[in-house]
């Protein structure tokens, strides 16, 4: 049982193609909890009855523990994605399965105070493990239902779609709503990135942004907007849309046709039923710049 479930863990591990979109890499990302929960299952019941379900956990949760750091350490040779976060879901999906069982198997032995403290550890690694699918789940729920607004600065579910390079990030109150406010960084090209982004524009003529911008020169704000395949492939400058927009101190709205969107990448359309992300960024000399975003949607 122990080797059928270390070479099925292992063919998974290396052999798994790799996952597309937000949504499946947290929910591969969930499945270790849940795999080393069945596999901590069946380890802990082919184990000889004789042993104490103490006992018997101890050395199922050892076997997992070795399982999964021979997982994860067997991705390192062929470039695969391993990491710490990967191995405590192995571990911490073990423990939770194998402290339920215990339970179930061997009730009489523990007091009510126990099983109870057995549960609730067992239930909020669980929960711990879960949340991060549950709530990207809610925000794409919200991508759809905030259309034609591209991400809602008001809810933090949008959290998930946000990403930085070389800027720190946070949220200011409007007196019409809120903000993300961007501090670039010392860094090449430091900005702000939407990704995973409702990906169909058809239906849409416009890109629209609003921007405030603080200090007393012009800043230089460059925006990218670029497709699935981009994404996926090389990615060349000129392959997706790029413009650069000199902005004073002040607020400004930012109106960009989708038609030039389309038409930007050199050799061939942009897919605007599969727009991955905007990037909003500067240049190293701007670093301390302070620039916000107010708006980002699309219209008729």
């Amino acid at each position: 049982m122990i080797l059928i479930a270390a070479a099925l863990l292992l063919t998974i591990q290396l052999y798994a193609p790799p996952t597309n979109g937000l949504w499946m890499q947290v929910a591969f990302d969930t499945g270790h909890v849940l795999a080393f929960g069945v596999i901590a299952l069946c380890i802990f019941a082919s184990l000889s009855k004789q042993l104490s379900p103490l006992s018997r956990a101890g050395k199922a949760l050892l076997i997992c523990m070795v399982l999964g750091a021979l997982s994860e350490a067997a991705q390192i040779p062929i470039a695969r994605d391993a990491s710490w976060h990967d191995l405590m879901s192995d571990w911490f999906g073990a423990a939770a399965f194998i402290g339920i069982a215990v339970v179930v198997s061997a009730s009489p032995a523990f007091t009510r105070t126990q099983i109870t403290a057995i549960l609730v550890l067992a239930l909020g690694v669980l929960s711990w493990a879960l949340w991060p699918l549950a709530r990207t789940s809610l925000a794409y729920l919200e991508r759809y239902r905030q259309l034609p607004q591209l991400v809602h600065f008001d809810s933090t579910l949008s959290d998930v779609f946000i990403r930085r390079q070389f800027a720190s990030i946070s949220r200011v109150p409007l007196q019409e709503g809120t903000a993300i406010q961007v501090q670039l960084l010392d860094g090449a090209w430091p900005g702000i990135t939407f990704h995973n982004l409702w990906p169909d524009w058809r239906d849409y003529s416009t890109l629209v942004l609003q921007v405030a911008v603080d200090g007393t020169t012009p800043f230089d704000l460059n925006v990218r907007v670029h497709d699935q395949s981009h994404q996926a492939g090389e990615q060349n400058y000129s392959d997706r849309f790029n413009r650069q927009f000199r902005l004073t101190p002040g607020t400004h709205v930012l109106r960009i046709n989708l038609d030039d969107v389309k038409t930007a990448p050199r050799d061939r359309e942009m897919a605007l039923a599969q727009v991955e992300g905007i990037i909003l960024f500067g240049r190293q000399q701007d670093a301390g710049r302070v620039f916000r975003v107010q708006d980002l949607r699309l219209e008729p």
